[in-house]
């Protein structure tokens, strides 16, 4: 005769399975993450995937806002528009230059809003610079403000 399963027994039986299909469906994530943004960034020419209103981007190289975006910190961006944009949120743009063919993306923290002759530009500086950047960033320019961070899952971007 089968002995019949306490409750904690149907707990712990149910805990295990779900921590084994959510460690496999995450290692499972990470594989076609890893295929898609490196094809992405590959034969798109681009350091970040847009989809929509949305982009994903690899932190690297970023010394001027480390403890708060760190190297290798998987970024989603949403695309704001410009007049949304606050003193204070962490933004991510080109700064007009490039590495590898590529635009070579900054994050940092916006400082003020500048209305010079009717234009409208935005000032940044990074969290661990004593001096706010000279440029003046336009609305072409920015991708948009960072709502997600997840640390070191930009890792696994090869290029």
């Amino acid at each position: 005769m089968k002995k019949k399963k306490t409750l904690s027994e149907i707990i712990i039986i149910f805990l295990i399975k779900f921590l084994k299909y959510l460690i496999i469906s995450l290692f499972i994530f990470f594989i076609f993450y890893t295929i898609i943004y490196n094809c992405f960034s590959i034969f798109a020419n681009k350091e970040y995937i847009e989809i929509g209103k949305i982009i994903f981007l690899n932190s690297k190289d970023n010394k001027s806002m480390k403890n708060e975006i760190n190297n290798w910190d998987f970024l989603i961006i949403k695309k704001e528009d410009f007049t949304n944009i606050k003193i204070g949120d962490i933004i991510a743009y080109k700064n007009g230059k490039k590495e590898n063919n590529k635009d070579i993306i900054k994050i940092q923290r916006v400082t003020s809003i500048i209305n010079d002759n009717g234009k409208t530009y935005i000032q940044t500086k990074g969290d661990n610079n004593l001096y706010p950047n000279q440029e003046k960033i336009t609305e072409e320019e920015i991708l948009g403000n960072i709502i997600i961070k997840i640390p070191l899952l930009g890792v696994l971007k090869i290029g």
